[in-house]
C-alpha cells in the first residue's frame, strides 16, 4: 500500500538526501515522511506541527503504515526546538515564503554546513530567496511541479556563511541555471508568472502608477523564456 503522496510533495522528496534523518516541519498528514521511509530513502523522521489535530492525524497514518518505530512526534512551533536530534535534512512546506523564512530565522541550528533544507513556499518565494541569500545560504537547486492545476517551486538550500548578491529577477524566479533549459513544469510556472505580471502592469498603467519593477521582471522573464 503506497502513501497517497501528491506531485508537489513527491518533487520535494527528491531534495531530501539519501540516508537522511528528516524533520518534517508542519507535517500535517506525514505523507512525505511515510513515502521516504517506505522507499528506504531516510532512516528516521521527526514530525512536528504547531497544532495537536494534524499531529494526531500524522500519528494515525504512521501507525497505519506500521512505521512507528522510525518516527517521533513533536508538538511545537517551527523548528526552533528540533535540535540535538541528529537531524540532517529539514523539509518545510505548505506555507508562505515569509513564514518559512521566519521559521529558519528562529532556528539558529539550521545555520550549519551539514544541514540540508528542502523548502516549498506556497506564496512569496521571492521573500524566501532574498532571506536565504541575505543570511549566508546557497540555493543549490530549484525544481518545479504542477499539481491539481497549480504550479509550485521547491528550493534546496544549504548554509555556507556567504551572502550572495542577487538581482530582482533572481529572487522572483530563481537564478538562471547555466546549461539547463527552461521546460516542462518550470516553463508552465514561468509562463504563469509572466501572465500575472502582465496583468499587474496593465492595472498599474490604467491607474497612472509607475511600472518599473514589473517592466524589469517581465523583460527578464521574456529573455529567460526566449521570447
Amino acid at each position: 500500500m503506497k502513501a497517497p503522496i501528491n506531485a508537489r510533495l513527491k518533487l520535494l522528496a527528491t531534495l531530501i538526501r539519501d540516508g537522511a534523518v528528516l524533520a518534517d516541519v508542519g507535517t500535517d498528514h506525514a505523507y512525505l515522511a511515510i513515502h521516504l521511509l517506505r522507499e528506504g530513502r531516510i532512516t528516521f523522521a521527526h514530525l512536528s506541527d504547531i497544532n495537536a489535530e494534524p499531529l494526531n492525524r500524522a500519528r494515525r497514518n504512521v501507525e497505519l503504515y506500521e512505521l512507528s518505530d522510525r518516527v517521533s512526534f513533536h508538538l511545537t512551533n517551527g523548528a526552533a526546538e528540533l535540535f540535538d536530534l541528529g537531524i540532517t535534512d529539514y523539509a518545510i512546506a505548505g506555507m508562505g515564503g515569509e513564514l518559512i523564512a521566519d521559521i529558519i530565522s528562529a532556528a539558529p541550528h539550521l545555520k550549519a554546513k551539514n544541514v540540508n533544507l528542502a523548502l516549498q513556499p506556497m506564496t512569496k518565494p521571492e521573500v524566501l530567496r532574498a532571506y536565504l541569500y541575505d543570511n549566508g545560504f546557497e540555493i543549490v537547486d530549484e525544481k518545479y511541479a504542477s499539481d491539481e492545476g497549480k504550479n509550485y517551486v521547491c528550493i534546496q538550500a544549504i548554509y555556507t556563511s556567504v551572502c550572495s548578491p542577487y538581482s530582482l529577477a533572481d529572487i522572483h524566479f530563481g537564478k538562471v541555471r547555466t546549461g539547463i533549459p527552461v521546460c516542462g513544469a518550470e516553463m508552465t510556472y514561468m509562463r504563469e508568472q509572466l501572465k500575472r505580471l502582465e496583468g499587474v502592469r496593465r492595472g498599474k498603467r490604467l491607474g497612472g502608477i509607475a511600472t518599473d519593477i514589473e517592466d524589469e521582471l517581465i523583460s527578464a522573464l521574456e529573455k529567460r523564456l526566449g521570447q
